[in-house]
This record gives structure tokens, C-alpha cells and sequence, in this order.
């Protein structure tokens, strides 16, 4: 993973307090947040938007 994404990655981990040791998870995770968050301003569980 270049460094910038791996960057936004840890940073999102840190903020949301997110503890999953697998990288592909975290990734899910994160891109998941990404697609929903600018269309979805409600609050939502991250869990409910894994693909």
C-alpha cells in the first residue's frame, strides 16, 4: 500500500478507535467509510456497510 493511503488509513483507524489486526479488514473498513460518509450524514454502524 503506497504511503499516503497507508497514512489515511492509520489515521482513520486511530480516530474511529478501530482494533481489527487483519489489514484486509482494516482497508474494508476504511474504504467503506469513504463511499458512505459523503452521502450518508446519519449516524451509522461501520459493520452494516462491509461488501
Amino acid at each position: 500500500m503506497d504511503r499516503m493511503i497507508q497514512s489515511c488509513l492509520d489515521s482513520f483507524l486511530q480516530s474511529q478507535q478501530i482494533e481489527e489486526k487483519e489489514k484486509s479488514k482494516q482497508f474494508e473498513t476504511f474504504a467503506s467509510y469513504c463511499a458512505v460518509e459523503q452521502i450518508y450524514t446519519d449516524s451509522y454502524d461501520l459493520e452494516d456497510f462491509h461488501l
